[in-house]
C-alpha cells in the first residue's frame, strides 16, 4: 500500500517538520490520491510517498470526520503510548473549509522521524 503526505513547502526538508499542530511531532498520510490530488492543490507543495511502512498500531475512526475533538484527541493519546507508526483507518477527510470533498481514507500517523528516514 502507497501513502502521500503533502507538505506546503516547494521541497520536502526533514528539518521543517519540529512540531504538528498539536504540539508534537507527527506527519498524516493518505492512502487515498484523489485526497492527496485536493491537497496538493490546496497546498501547492511537495509530495512524498512510502509503500508498505510497518505500522506499530492501527485502529478504526468508522467514517468519524478528521476536523474534530475525537480525531485531535486519539492523536494525543496515540502520541502518548509511544508509538512510532499509526494507521488510523476509515477517516473522513478533506483539505480545508474552502475544500469540503468528504473522502474515506486510511491516514497513516508518523510520529517518529527517523523511521521515517530509514524509508525514504
Amino acid at each position: 500500500m502507497t501513502y502521500y503526505h503533502v507538505s506546503k513547502e516547494k521541497e520536502f526538508d526533514f528539518s521543517l517538520f519540529k512540531k504538528s499542530r498539536y504540539g508534537f511531532t507527527a506527519l498524516f498520510f493518505t492512502d487515498n490520491s484523489e485526497l492527496k490530488d485536493l491537497y496538493l492543490k490546496e497546498n501547492k507543495g511537495a509530495e512524498i510517498s512510502i509503500d508498505n511502512p510497518f505500522i506499530d498500531y492501527e485502529i478504526d475512526f468508522n467514517n468519524k470526520i478528521s476536523y474534530s475533538s475525537v480525531f485531535r484527541n486519539t492523536i494525543i493519546n496515540l502520541n502518548k503510548k509511544g508509538y512510532k507508526t499509526v494507521l488510523i483507518k476509515n477517516v473522513i477527510d478533506y483539505p480545508s473549509s474552502a475544500n469540503k470533498k468528504f473522502i474515506s481514507s486510511d491516514i497513516l500517523v508518523v510520529f517518529d522521524l527517523k523511521y521515517l528516514k530509514t524509508l525514504l
